[in-house]
């Protein structure tokens, strides 16, 4: 099998546009990389609560219109279709990977059901091939590692402000939460620090600073927490409005160690796919359940904070989304312990 044999059926299954694409094409749309949906597709616990939404309440999807707000490789799309038998479903993906969505869809003979459009709903620019009003069910992956951090929080609120129907349209998920808690972990911090003592013969000490100050997204075992769990926020899909990513709120937390020390504060989300007459389900994401794509964000203190079991660990916390940078967000956190 040659490498010009190879070549030519390699030109034969791509466009010229895609034939044309280079790295900056994909540096600057990361989401129409195949390994972005490869990641969340395999995410067992995620897919199993979004297809289950669909497949339980499939009373609910017959005959309805469903949009899906960011739609990606259009599987649930497909499965509204399919599985739920909507009659008309609507993929949006402000990315390139629509074009994708629109070949699979075809393969699978859902073309005739399932439309893709790839635009973005906030620049008003983007008109959807209905009317407005007209869509019955939104199902839109909302909810970020910390609940607020992505930036489709916007073309959710555009699209249901719009095109949902103001009198019993749905979304899905209709609500989530977002949850702190503590946890002990000695060793991964001094590692995390230690290591920019010699890196390959040089010191960089000033990378410290940033370790300490930038959260990190990993699986947290459920024995390293020693504290109970506050809830912060709630957002409801229905209502909310981009005012919500910004707020303060306070927490308290309490101590279940003794003689022990916090080095994170770590921050995980519920999501809801709940509402009266469905099937509802629930997504767990705290590090006492089965690993998600979501995992656990976890937050350094500057310095360790000694506890007792009983202790009590109060505060607030600030999260700010910075507008001009796509997912940024500016967090403080405030805090003081009441001894047992």
């Amino acid at each position: 099998y040659s490498f010009c044999t190879l070549l030519n059926s390699i030109n034969k299954m791509t466009t010229a546009e895609e034939r044309k694409a280079t790295s900056e094409d994909y540096y600057f749309d990361p989401n129409a990389r195949f390994s972005a949906h490869e990641t969340l597709i395999k995410d067992r616990v995620r897919q199993q609560a979004y297809s289950g939404s669909i497949w339980f309440n499939k009373d609910q999807f017959k005959g309805k219109t469903v949009l899906i707000v960011g739609c990606g490789l259009g599987l649930l799309a497909m499965q509204a279709a399919k599985e739920g038998g909507a009659k008309v479903v609507i993929g949006l993906d402000t990315s390139k990977i629509v074009e994708k969505a629109r070949e699979v869809a075809e393969e699978n003979n859902l073309g005739d059901v399932c439309t893709f459009v790839q635009g973005d709903l906030t620049d008003g620019k983007t008109d959807l091939p209905i009317g407005d009003g007209a869509v019955d069910i939104i199902i839109c992956e909302w909810v970020g590692h910390l609940l607020v951090n992505d930036s489709i929080i916007k073309q959710l609120i555009a699209a249901r402000d719009r095109y949902l129907n103001k009198n019993d349209g749905t979304i899905i998920p209709n609500s989530a939460s977002l949850h702190l808690t503590s946890c002990a972990d000695r060793q991964y911090k001094q590692r995390s620090l230690n290591y920019w003592d010699n890196v390959y013969g040089f010191r960089m000490l000033p990378m410290k600073k940033l370790v300490l100050e930038c959260p990190i997204v990993s699986a947290v075992s459920p024995h390293q927490i020693i504290s109970t769990t506050a809830t912060l926020i709630t957002l409801d899909a229905m209502t909310m409005t981009e005012d919500d990513v910004n707020f303060t709120v306070p927490y308290r937390v309490s101590s279940t160690s003794n003689h022990s020390e916090i080095h994170y504060f770590i921050m995980h989300v519920t999501l809801y796919f709940k509402k009266t007459g469905w099937e509802g389900f629930t997504m767990y994401t705290s590090p006492s359940n089965t690993v998600t794509n979501y995992q656990q964000t976890c937050f350094a203190l500057q310095e360790d904070l000694p506890v007792n079991k009983h202790d009590m660990i109060e505060g607030e916390v600030t999260f700010k989304y910075v507008n001009q940078f796509r997912l940024s967000l500016f967090f403080f956190f405030f805090f003081f312990v009441s001894f047992s």
